[in-house]
């Protein structure tokens, strides 16, 4: 029986991916972060010269709304998402990770997927 690929695979993006840097600045809080566009845009061609793609399937989710300090109404949405990290074998491997939100108009399951992907991105490869 052959050895699933997905395991060498991520092995060497491990190997090709280097720190990604907190260079984006959250001007509320003040504090220094790793976007995801940040994260993607490095991962990307590792990923592709490998052969890895992501499916991601969401599990559950939660939307609520709440007040703001100014008196506006802001929608908080939890998501849990499993990633399957697939490579041409059909071999797989998966990681469920949570993302919170919150956002005044329609991108709050669009901002916890992304969440939930950087940091499944981040603890699988070590970042």
């Amino acid at each position: 029986m052959e050895t699933p690929q997905i395991y060498s695979r991520l092995a060497a993006i491990m190997k090709e991916t280097r720190a990604i840097g907190k260079s984006e600045k959250n001007q509320q809080q003040n504090f220094l972060f790793r976007g995801i566009d940040n994260v993607m845009n490095e991962l990307h061609d590792i990923f592709a010269r490998n052969e890895v793609f992501i499916l991601p399937h969401v599990e559950t989710f939660i939307t609520e709304n709440r007040p703001t300090k100014s008196g506006g109404m802001q929608t908080f949405t939890r998501a849990t998402v499993r990633f399957t990290y697939m490579t041409t074998d059909g071999s797989s491997v998966e990681t469920v990770n949570v993302g919170e939100a919150m956002d005044s108009g329609d991108k709050g399951m669009n901002k916890a997927m992304s969440i939930a992907l950087k940091y499944s991105l981040l603890q699988m490869l070590l970042i």
